[in-house]
């Protein structure tokens, strides 16, 4: 499983700077652009929820809301006609960066070894969540690494980039060190930023 693990994510990583390398110019994060490089995308909206749970005495207002949808490109069956509408996944719901709730409404309709990304889409509300993200992240990685679906990055507005690096570290998703010594579980993340110009490779390790 080690070896397995490992193997799929030198992969990812492999794939996705090999379409980076051949690609022709073309406005970031587009729909044609993300098409080009992906077989699916996951989406991420955030949106503030204040009038949920203000009633007297709670503690859990304000409440902020993580829209996850994702969908297919047409380059995910060369040669076939792909569905390429967008799928609701799932609400999660934040207060201060802590989950407090998740709906979900469908399942990941992604076959092994696809090649994609996550990228949340630039807001306001997103900026000031970069805790709230992290863990929609790691979720997301999780998930995805379980159906063995290849994660080539997850994006986020360039402003708060180094953020949601820092907040990955409370998962335990740290940037390599020569000190650090990765354990076992052989799982990374490459953080990305849109625009682009930002990069960095986070790796599970967990504190004992």
């Amino acid at each position: 499983m080690k070896r397995k693990n490992a193997l799929n994510i030198s992969f990812c990583i492999l794939a996705f700077f090999h379409s980076i390398a051949f690609a022709e110019p073309e406005e970031e994060f587009s729909d044609s652009y993300l098409d080009k490089f992906n077989d699916y995308v996951v989406f991420i909206d955030v949106s503030k929820k204040k009038q949920f749970l203000t009633y007297k005495g709670s503690q859990l207002s304000s409440i902020t809301n993580l829209k996850v949808t994702y969908r297919k490109s047409p380059r995910y069956n060369i040669g076939h006609e792909v569905d390429v509408k967008s799928f609701k996944y799932e609400d999660l719901w934040y207060h201060d960066g802590r989950p407090v709730g998740s709906r979900r409404y469908a399942q990941l309709e992604i076959a092994k070894m696809k090649q994609g990304s996550i990228l949340v889409r630039p807001s306001e509300e997103a900026l000031r969540e970069p805790y709230a993200l992290a863990n929609a992240i790691v979720k997301l990685t999780v998930e995805l690494s379980l159906k063995d679906v290849c994660l080539t990055g997850a994006y986020v507005p360039k402003e708060m980039f180094r953020d949601v690096v820092s907040a990955m570290a409370k998962y335990d998703f740290l940037q390599r060190r020569e000190t650090l010594k990765l354990g076992p579980m052989q799982t990374s993340v490459m953080i990305l930023s849109n625009p682009s110009g930002l990069e960095s490779v986070l790796y599970y390790q967990r504190r004992w």
